[in-house]
């Protein structure tokens, strides 16, 4: 059999992750940013009661991926 090595393959020998339970993240962006960056963390998750669906957050580098629960005003 034979294999042809694949070329431009990043190796990555382990993922970092975490996850945060977070109240304010926006004005904490700062300090976010830096935890990603000197952990070099691959896959992280933030869970946020009061960040609104109008309200943009990006992150360099990062996927945002949002699911905004539905909120009922009485």
């Amino acid at each position: 059999m034979n294999q042809t090595p694949i070329q431009n393959k990043k190796s990555i020998d382990f993922i970092n992750f975490g996850h945060i339970n977070i109240r304010s993240l926006k004005p904490k962006r700062i300090e976010l940013v830096k935890f990603l960056n000197d952990y070099k963390i691959d896959i992280f998750s933030i869970n946020e009661s009061f960040l609104k669906p109008r309200d943009n957050f990006l992150l360099d580098d990062y996927n945002i991926v949002r699911n905004d629960r539905n909120i009922c005003v009485l």
